[in-house]
């Protein structure tokens, strides 16, 4: 478990990392502020809830999954991460308009970009970039 008072920024986003790979939901919560202001290609969520909603629905999606690190930019409570989510669609996924994606059994390898503050151990903010057009092509979703 980190220290909110000795652990980097980095230590905190490579922890929520580690925390989303074991499928460990509440703990990734126990990392972000209660204020946390998520934002991706779905939408902007606020609070734990809503932004684990949408972290639990790819958790529930995709078996296997894992973010496999690029690169890492950080800059004082600055974080830039760059990498790939891969995992299997095994369960329906749930899109902003409400509608599930069947499952496919499909492997996935997608590029992201996140950009977190981390601030007194507790992310703030988290910025979330794919493009949902590739995962789609991936799912093999029109």
């Amino acid at each position: 478990m980190l220290s909110p008072t000795t652990a980097t920024p980095l230590e905190v986003v490579l922890e929520q990392y580690a925390r989303l790979d074991a499928y460990d939901l509440q703990g990734w919560k126990a990392l972000v502020h209660p204020d946390i202001e998520f934002v991706n290609a779905f939408g902007a969520f606020h609070g734990p809830d809503q932004a684990g909603a949408v972290v639990g629905g790819f958790l529930e999606a995709f078996s296997g999954m894992r973010h496999e690190i690029v690169r890492t930019v950080t800059h004082e409570d600055a974080v830039a991460v760059e990498m790939f989510f891969v995992g299997t669609h095994t369960a329906p996924l749930m899109t902003p308009t409400g509608q599930a994606i069947p499952p496919t059994g499909r492997a996935v390898r997608s590029r992201l970009a996140h950009f977190l503050t981390v601030r007194d151990g507790q992310i703030t903010s988290y910025n979330g970039y794919f493009d949902p057009g590739d995962l789609m092509r991936q799912l093999g979703v029109a």
